[in-house]
């Protein structure tokens, strides 16, 4: 049914908990993992960064994804799925549907950051673009929110 499941990853745990489900769904569909990160350029402000030239800055971050990607792809070794990174430089939510809409019989795995209210409309939603304008289908994982500490009971 699906050839490749393509799990976009920015680092972070959260994204990082959609890989168990994309390698039961690998397993289970003999496909294979395709880890995907899309690095953003830098903020203006780091081209005047005097300690590093932009050309050693952006070799920085490439080098950074790479490994991030082969220590993460390292990890699956001997799990009987053939495993696959690529990192690509661009907005994520585009770059993401551009690489799922070149595959074919793609499923996009993505866990959402569950932001709702005033940081979804400031920061957008990357995995709300993702689900509305790709062209295969998206699996949409949302971990539970970081639930604040109760308030301290009073004393009565």
């Amino acid at each position: 049914m699906f050839e490749t499941i393509l799990v976009p990853l920015d680092g972070s745990v959260r994204a990082e908990s959609a890989i168990p489900i994309a390698l039961d769904l690998c397993r289970r569909y003999s496909a294979r993992l395709l880890l995907f990160q899309v690095r953003t350029q830098p903020h203006p402000a780091a081209y005047y960064a005097e300690a590093m030239h932009l050309e050693e800055l952006f070799r920085a971050l490439e080098k950074n994804s790479q490994e991030y990607l082969s220590r993460q792809a390292a990890l699956l070794n001997g799990r009987g799925v053939l495993v696959e990174t690529e990192h690509v430089e661009g907005h994520p939510a585009e770059a993401i549907i551009d690489k799922a809409n070149s595959l074919k019989n793609g499923l996009i795995v993505l866990a959402s950051h569950g932001r709702d209210g005033m940081p979804r409309w400031i920061m957008g939603s990357t995995a709300e673009r993702v689900a509305r304008h790709a062209d295969c289908p998206v699996m949409l994982l949302r971990s539970p929110q970081l639930q604040s500490a109760p308030p301290p009971a009073e004393n009565v």
